[in-house]
């Protein structure tokens, strides 16, 4: 099995830490889109700040150069905590066929694992794997998923004493764009989404 070069998500979100593969490597999930917040409204939220802020469920979309690459959605809890969990799912092209397919990325701080979904059969077989599992690329470690999807919820953090409901954040990092949108704030989300989905 060949190992896989990685560009860092999402989810992302997170903000993180979105992982997902492309070309044959990996890259973290998150958000694109253009310059700037984005969406309508007006004016800084007076109601939330980020300290405040324990979970987030939202749209994402990623690219670069102005062209988006992956669509899907981000779901975290444990914001500012030592359980912080992340679930990314997105849809990307396909780099052997060119066809549309599925990636996903989850990032469990509570059981200190990590696992990532590939939805065609490439240089990994399709489905789940644990993100250190042999074979794979060795500098993609749950370390490293973990600081990449804190660099993303850091980013939007920076920008949420300007955000207000109804409006997108977009940050850059990793020389791509990155947008959150339909973002709802301290959201009751499944616990389940989490779990080890190679049990």
């Amino acid at each position: 099995m060949k190992n896989k070069g990685i560009a860092p998500i999402v989810i992302v979100i997170v903000v993180v830490v979105v992982v997902a593969a492309a070309a044959g490597g990996y890259f973290m999930l998150a958000g694109g889109g253009g310059e700037g917040g984005g969406g309508t409204g007006g004016g800084p939220s007076e109601n939330i700040v980020w300290s405040d802020v324990s979970s987030l469920d939202m749209g994402q979309d990623r690219g670069s150069e102005g062209e988006v690459e992956s669509e899907g959605w981000i779901k975290v809890e444990g914001i500012g905590t030592p359980q912080l969990k992340v679930r990314s799912d997105a849809t990307a092209v396909d780099p052997g066929n060119g066809e549309p397919t599925e990636y996903k990325m989850i990032l469990n701080e509570e059981t200190e694992k990590a696992w990532i979904y590939f939805g065609y059969e490439g240089s990994a077989p399709e489905g789940w794997h644990n993100v250190e599992e042999e074979g794979l690329n060795p500098q993609l470690t749950y370390e490293k998923a973990q600081t990449d999807m804190e660099n993303v919820l850091s980013s939007i953090g920076n920008k949420f004493s300007e955000w207000s409901e109804g409006e997108n954040i977009t940050v850059h990092l990793f020389g791509e764009f990155f947008r959150f949108y339909d973002i709802k704030v301290n959201a009751e989300i499944d616990d389940s989404l989490f779990e080890d989905p190679t049990a």
